[in-house]
């Protein structure tokens, strides 16, 4: 989970970074455009498949400590 977060903050970071020209402006506008459709999407699907192996370990652990 830790590597999804890690993922999420370089998202922000560079979403905030400030551009010094048009390019660098260019560029920021297409990796957050990225980022909000396809990124976020591969994310959040990488979430709920954490979540759900989370959710299966806990389960198993409370099955087999008896």
């Amino acid at each position: 989970m830790c590597r999804i977060c890690e993922e999420f903050e370089t998202i922000a970071e560079r979403a905030l970074r400030e551009v010094a020209t048009t390019e660098e402006l260019i560029d920021m506008i297409d990796y957050i455009e990225e980022a909000r459709t396809n990124g976020m999407r591969k994310l959040n699907q990488r979430v709920i498949v954490s979540e759900h192996c989370n959710v299966y370990w806990s389960a198993f652990a409370r099955t087999t400590v008896s």
